[in-house]
């Protein structure tokens, strides 16, 4: 199944490769090839038959570059690659401001791009006057009052509330298990960040080998870029015939350990 459709890409944000001239190189090439002449980062770029941004926007994944060019310059301390790709992080902020309403909340633009979540610091107070439900102790989203996995992780990761208070919720969120799963590495990757920052670092760690390890169970030898223990079937386009068996989002073990783990590490 792993060789069935490789989608031939390169790595998404999210992690700095192991070959930092590579993740380099990924980070010239975003810009140069991306949307608009870099004031919008589309969310793939394909290399073959030559290199050509998609034509679809996530507002998430963008705002993330940011976040990943702060890993590269504190692994490699590259400070002409910095200032090179500074004013493109910053424009991805900008965007991202530009749609906050006067409540500081960012409506539903669906019909012009994806969006999971995103939350600013300045985003805290608001989040929890809209969205924290008292009765179930959770954040809730949408005029559904819609509650998944995915909003309690994206407001742990915003420190929406202190660390000890996060961590209440994360072990909430798992006794309470919303209905609304996660079904990608993706998510996982977050949902892994979420636990380590919140001081449940060998819980991660156990979450890692059992969602990871069920995958490599199931014949993977490379990272998928959806996996659902309980549909293996699971796709976001219809037929896992479309899911990428070979995606660079989906490798949250190989950046992990490698920053949480390693012995030479300092305690996060």
């Amino acid at each position: 199944m792993a060789r069935i459709l490789e989608k031939r890409r390169l790595p998404q944000q999210g992690c700095v490769p192991a070959d930092l001239q590579t993740g380099k190189r990924n980070f010239i090439c975003r810009i140069c090839q991306s949307r608009d002449s870099g004031i919008c980062i589309s969310a793939c770029l394909f290399t073959e038959p030559q290199p050509e941004p998609d034509d679809t926007y996530l507002f998430d994944f963008a705002l993330l570059f940011s976040s990943v060019l702060l890993d590269f310059y504190e692994e490699t301390k590259d400070e002409k690659t910095l200032q090179d790709l500074y004013p493109a992080a910053v424009r991805q902020i900008e965007i991202g401001l530009s749609y906050l309403t006067d409540d500081n909340i960012i409506p539903d633009h669906s019909s012009e791009f994806w969006r999971f979540a995103a939350w600013e610091e300045k985003l805290k107070k608001s989040a929890v006057e809209h969205y924290w439900d008292e009765e179930q102790k959770l954040f809730v989203s949408g005029k559904d009052r819609q509650v998944s996995w995915a909003t309690q992780i994206w407001m742990i990761l915003a420190r929406v509330f202190p660390r000890e208070k996060n961590r209440e919720l994360i072990l909430h969120t798992i006794d309470v298990n919303p209905r609304i799963q996660m079904v990608t590495p993706y998510m996982y990757h977050h949902y892994i960040d979420a636990l380590i920052r919140s001081g449940e670092k060998e819980r991660a760690l156990d979450e890692i080998k059992k969602y990871w390890g069920e995958m490599v169970h199931d014949g993977a030898d490379t990272f998928w870029e959806v996996y659902n223990p309980y549909n293996k079937y699971e796709s976001p386009y219809g037929s896992v015939m479309v899911n990428s068996f070979c995606h660079a989002w989906s490798c949250t073990p190989t950046y992990f350990l490698r920053k949480f783990y390693k012995k030479d590490r300092v305690e996060e």
